[in-house]
């Protein structure tokens, strides 16, 4: 009965997860996004995929869907995304948003920010754990079957997150703090903080703090899942 009773308080856990990833992808997918200030001016015009009348397009390997059906799948995006985060046949519900989305993007190519990548892929994995039948609607099933494994499915993906970017930041244009440098120059930090940080005496080392932090992670977010 413990272990029941585990599996249970983990598989609401990935239930709640799955309410606020699905609520995040409907803020960076619809007009929401314009209620949260600041997030436009980063994350806009293209995350919505809504075709514009410049006629200027660069559909994934040449395919161009027809506007009508780019407003189609826009649609679905958003439905199936708001079925989803209910959780209402999640399972299904989550993958079809996903998927939707991936043909909306496909249209602009040329716009891919990883983290909305990133959110996506966290869309399918959670629909494919027992995250899709806690706290949701209409489930698929009654009880979590396999909830460690929908954790550590999550966990995995996660580590694999900053072992690859911290991988990707071992060069000197990271280290050197140029790369931090550069952003901050181009307004893409900005606020007291960065700005000390971000400082020239001081990005160097915020540069090669952020990669052994991200180092750190990956080995610490495994100890923890193997208790």
């Amino acid at each position: 009965m413990p272990m029941i009773a585990a599996n249970g308080s983990t598989a609401r856990a990935l239930g709640t997860l799955r309410i606020a990833v699905g609520a995040i992808f409907l803020v960076r997918t619809t007009p929401l996004l314009f209620l949260v200030p600041g997030l436009f001016r980063h994350h806009g015009g293209p995350l919505f995929g809504v075709p514009d009348d410049s006629g200027l397009r660069a559909g994934f390997y040449g395919v161009l869907l027809p506007t009508s059906d780019v407003w189609g799948l826009i649609a679905l995006r958003s439905v199936f995304a708001l079925l989803f985060t209910l959780g209402v046949r999640a399972r299904v519900t989550g993958i079809a948003a996903a998927a939707a989305a991936y043909l909306v993007w496909s249209q602009e190519p040329l716009s891919f920010i990883f983290t909305y990548h990133a959110l996506l892929i966290s869309m399918v994995l959670i629909a494919l754990g027992d995250g899709a039948d806690a706290r949701a609607l209409a489930p698929t099933k009654r009880v979590a079957s396999a909830a460690r494994s929908s954790v550590w499915l999550l966990r995995a993906f996660v580590i694999s997150v900053y072992a690859w970017s911290a991988l990707a930041k071992l060069g000197p244009a990271w280290t050197s703090g140029e790369t931090l440098a550069r952003l901050h120059a181009h307004g893409y930090t900005t606020g007291a903080l960065a700005d000390f940080m971000l400082a020239p005496s001081h990005v160097a080392l915020t540069a090669k703090a952020t990669l052994a932090a991200e180092r750190a992670l990956g080995p610490l977010l495994a100890g923890r899942g193997g208790r």
